[in-house]
């Protein structure tokens, strides 16, 4: 990288540092991102698996809604919708909407991933249109689809393992091997781990110019064992003893992938750039 384009991003990244600051302190903006919207959107992707997935997809093959719930403590407590079908629609309809949760969470997780990807690698923000609103709009895509990502593969990996939940149905209609969803999970996972390991650089390193990327991201993944170890909490799941080790064990396969690789996701992309 030559030294004129290094120097070009260091004033595009003050900028918006500084535009920033003057709508916002950067703290408060970090408080808001991780404590209030993800809370909220970590809902907001339940609710689009139970009625948008399950009630939807239910609703497009001929079910009757019957009624939903979405809990608040997810994943320490499950939500559910009630879908009913005519015995002469088969076995079909219930498995489209058995797997409409898993699917309407991935659509949205991929769709507001690669919408913030677009939108930086095109370049097309004005700088002067990066205001509080737009910064909060930013982290409302970003955690909205972090959430349905963590809901539709944590989903599709841990019902492939534990054998419970929409994976065990739509196994049981189908015929569909577990298997096939533990694969399908981790091809997801490593998709995502690219696509939420770039877009927390675009969104949170200009949040904190003076932490390392390598270090921001081997933080930020820290979550996904925090969440399987709240959802150990839930009744719902009865987990083997062996795979608690294992599956924390897994879940900090991506903060020890950011601890070797994590400078790679530095964001090098100017995405303010004046009209």
């Amino acid at each position: 990288m030559s030294p004129n384009i290094e120097n070009i991003e260091e004033r595009n990244n003050k900028t918006f540092i500084s535009v920033q600051a003057k709508r916002m302190p950067r703290i408060l903006i970090l408080i808001l991102s991780f404590i209030v919207i993800s809370f909220l959107m970590k809902y907001i992707s339940e609710w689009t698996h139970e009625f948008l997935g399950h009630c939807g997809f239910g609703a497009l093959v001929g079910g009757g809604i019957e009624g939903w719930y979405v809990s608040w403590f997810w994943p320490a407590e499950f939500g559910y919708a009630i879908v009913n079908f005519p015995i002469s629609l088969g076995n079909f309809p219930r498995a489209v909407m058995m797997i409409g949760g898993i699917t309407a969470c991935f659509i949205a997780a991929l769709v507001s991933h690669s919408l913030i990807l677009i939108i930086s690698k095109k370049k097309i923000l004005p700088k002067k249109s990066i205001t509080t609103s737009t910064i909060i709009i930013f982290h409302v895509l970003f955690w909205y689809g972090f959430w349905a990502f963590v809901n539709s593969v944590g989903y599709l990996i841990l019902g492939g393992l534990v054998n419970f939940g929409d994976i065990r149905q739509f196994s049981l209609l189908t015929g569909t091997p577990l298997w096939v969803f533990i694969i399908i999970g981790f091809l997801a996972l490593v998709l995502f781990l690219y696509l939420v390991s770039f877009n927390s650089s675009i969104i949170f390193h200009p949040l904190l110019p003076n932490v390392r990327t390598r270090l921001l991201l081997s933080v930020f993944w820290l979550i996904l064992p925090l969440t399987f170890l709240i959802m150990l909490l839930n009744p719902a799941i009865t987990v083997p003893e062996w795979m608690i080790p294992a599956g924390i064990g897994a879940m900090l396969v991506p903060t020890l992938i950011m601890v070797v690789l994590g400078n790679k996701f530095q964001n090098n992309i100017i995405w303010i750039t004046s009209q």
